[in-house]
C-alpha cells in the first residue's frame, strides 16, 4: 500500500451562522488548541459566502464547511452536504432530488442524527429515520454525542451530566447498528462519529452545553489517506473521499486516545484498509489498539469473535461485512467502518 495517515477531527459543528453560539474564528482556536487536524461545520439550511471565506487551512487545522439540509419542508429529518458550494440548489427539491443532485455536484450526502429521538422536553426534535433512501447518499452519522448524551439526561442532574458526560453515554443505537450492517452487506455506507455542537449557554446555570473545546476531545472521526498536500482544494477533496469510502473510524477520545488503531485485511498479495471491498477470500483480519480493550469483530450484525486485548485476528475470514466495536470498563469507545470479504456489491451510490 501507499503511505498513509490518520487524521483526527470533529463533524457537525454549528456556529452563529445558524444556531451555535460561538464565532467561526473562535472554533477553529478551540480545535486548534485541541489538537485537530481537521474540522466539518455544518451550519442549518445556509451555506453564506461569508462562512466559505472560514474554508481552508488554517496553520495546521483543515475546515471544511458544509451544509445541514432538511430532508423534507416539514423538517425533523436531517442530512449533510459536504463538498458543495451553496446551499441554494437544493433547498427546495423533493429528497431524492437533492442527494442526486448533491451527488452529480461532486459531493457527499451524511443522513444526521438517524435514530432521532423525538423528545422536544429535553430538547430534542429530530425524528428517527425509519427508511432510508435506496440509493444516492454516502453515510450516516453512526454515533452522535450530544445525542447520546441526551437519550439519558435527568435535568435534575444536569450539571453532573455535563461535567461527567462520558460515562452518560451507552454508544451507537444497537437498531441502527443492525441497519448499518445490513446496508453494508449490499453496498458501501459510510459510517462516522459526530457531534452536533451548539456549545449552547444556560444562563441560570451560568454553564455551557458543551464548550467546543470539550467536545473536540471526545468523540472525533479518524480518517485513514494519503498524506495532506496543503493545497486546501485537493486536501479537502481527500479528506471528504475517504469518509465517503470508509476508511475511517470513530472514538470517544475522552476514555482513552484512540490514535494508532488499526483494523486490515490481508489476501495473498495485499492489505487493505478499512471501507475496502475484496471481490475474493481474505487469509486473515487484523485488529491493533492502542489500548486494551473489550474487542468485538462484528461479522453481517453478529459477533464472530472477541477478546479483551489490544490485538485480535480471524484468520480464513468467511464472507461478509466485517467492522470492530471497542469498549473499555464497559464504557463505549472506538467503532470501525466495515471490511466486505468476497461479498457481491447489488447496490452502489458511489459517484
Amino acid at each position: 500500500m501507499p503511505p498513509f495517515r490518520t487524521y483526527k477531527g470533529a463533524i457537525h459543528i454549528h456556529s452563529r451562522f445558524s444556531d451555535g453560539s460561538g464565532r467561526v474564528k473562535d472554533i477553529v482556536k478551540a480545535a486548534q488548541d485541541a489538537g485537530l487536524d481537521y474540522i466539518i461545520i455544518s451550519d442549518h439550511d445556509e451555506l453564506p459566502p461569508e462562512q466559505l471565506k472560514f474554508q481552508g487551512w488554517h496553520k495546521n487545522l483543515l475546515v471544511v464547511c458544509g451544509v445541514e439540509l432538511a430532508a423534507c419542508r416539514l423538517g425533523g429529518r436531517h442530512f449533510l452536504a459536504l463538498g458543495v458550494d451553496s446551499h441554494l440548489p437544493y433547498r427546495k427539491k423533493p429528497l431524492g432530488e437533492k442527494l442526486e443532485r448533491i451527488q452529480e455536484d461532486g459531493g457527499i450526502s451524511i443522513i444526521a442524527h438517524p435514530s432521532g429521538p423525538f423528545k422536544p422536553w429535553r430538547g430534542q426534535t429530530h425524528f428517527a429515520w425509519r427508511k432510508f433512501p435506496e440509493s444516492s447518499f454516502h453515510g450516516l452519522e453512526i454515533w452522535t454525542y450530544l445525542h447520546d448524551w441526551m437519550s439519558s439526561l435527568v435535568l435534575t442532574r444536569l450539571r453532573e451530566s455535563i461535567n461527567r458526560s462520558d460515562h452518560y453515554l451507552r454508544g451507537p443505537d444497537a437498531r441502527l447498528l443492525a441497519q448499518w450492517d445490513e446496508l453494508n452487506q449490499r453496498r458501501r455506507v459510510a459510517g462516522i462519529g459526530s457531534q452536533d455542537n451548539h456549545a449552547r449557554w444556560v444562563p441560570f446555570l451560568k454553564l455551557r452545553v458543551f464548550a467546543y473545546e470539550y467536545l473536540f476531545r471526545r468523540l472525533l472521526t479518524h480518517v485513514v489517506m494519503e498524506e495532506f498536500t496543503g493545497d486546501a482544494k485537493q486536501d479537502i477533496s481527500a479528506l471528504l473521499a475517504a469518509l465517503r469510502d470508509g476508511r475511517a473510524y470513530f472514538a470517544n477520545n475522552g476514555i482513552a486516545p484512540a490514535d494508532g488503531f488499526q483494523f486490515i485485511a490481508e489476501d495473498d498479495k495485499n492489505q487493505h484498509l478499512m471501507g475496502a471491498w475484496l471481490e475474493g477470500p481474505a487469509k486473515v483480519l487484523r485488529i491493533s489498539a492502542p489500548e486494551k480493550a473489550e474487542v468485538r469483530l462484528i461479522c453481517n450484525g453478529a459477533a464472530v469473535a472477541s477478546d479483551a486485548a489490544d490485538h485480535l485476528d480471524l484468520h480464513n475470514p468467511a464472507p461478509g461485512a466485517y467492522r470492530v466495536e471497542m469498549r473499555i470498563n464497559g464504557n463505549p469507545w472506538l467503532f470501525s467502518n466495515h471490511i466486505n470479504v468476497a461479498m457481491p456489491r447489488t447496490n452502489r451510490a458511489e459517484p
